[in-house]
């Protein structure tokens, strides 16, 4: 295994390790751990989301790109998406229907990069998957930012005694979270869209078959 299949690698097995940092304030009632959780959380997906640029610069730079890799990197990436997302609407910061849009998009284009391999074409990331993969991973680290200084500040018992236009912080945190997945729910359609138009004849001809 290469160095860039490797990386994917690692950025698969950093997801449950990722989940149980966020998940700490569910297992603990000490407010320091709790917030401890979130920055272990905030620095894992920085790490496993660097992993994602080292391994396709590597890949490149290298020439080392493999059908493997073509493969298993989108899905590395969907299931560390995924998993923070699922836990962010776990705890009430966005709404569900808006991980139903992503998680769809994801479930259409899999079929899609299946229904490719069986006719022998592997349908690697295109620039709008891409964008709409950074705009998922910048959504995630921002969202984990904001938790890491709303959980800080609980610590020192200032949260709930900050106002802004006399509504709680925790208020205008949830509307800006949820704007931010609004448009990383308008790239998953975008890309999902460019993804179906762009292999259409492949949709056309396996419809007809």
């Amino acid at each position: 295994m290469n160095v860039p299949n490797k990386l994917t690698f690692i950025r698969i097995l950093a997801i449950p390790f990722l989940i149980i940092a966020m998940l700490v304030n569910y297992v603990s009632n000490d407010l320091v751990y709790i917030a401890t959780g979130k920055y272990i959380a905030l620095f894992i997906f920085i790490l496993a989301s660097l992993t994602d640029l080292f391994d396709g610069i590597i890949a490149r730079r290298e020439k080392k790109t493999t059908n493997f890799g073509k493969l298993m990197d989108p899905v590395a990436d969907k299931l560390l998406v995924t998993s923070a997302l699922i836990v962010f609407v776990g705890m009430g910061l966005f709404p569900s229907w808006m991980l139903v849009i992503i998680i769809s998009r994801e479930f259409i284009i899999t079929g899609l990069r299946n229904l490719a391999a069986t006719k022998g074409v592997i349908i690697s990331a295109g620039l709008l998957g891409k964008h709409k993969t950074a705009s998922q991973i910048t959504a995630i680290i921002i969202t984990l930012i904001a938790l890491c200084i709303k959980d800080t500040m609980i610590v020192f018992n200032s949260w709930e005694n900050v106002l802004w236009h006399a509504k709680p912080l925790d208020i205008w945190m949830h509307y800006l979270l949820t704007w931010i997945m609004g448009v990383v729910v308008i790239f998953s359609v975008i890309s999902g869209v460019g993804y179906v138009i762009e292999h259409k004849d492949l949709i056309r001809e396996a419809a007809h078959q």
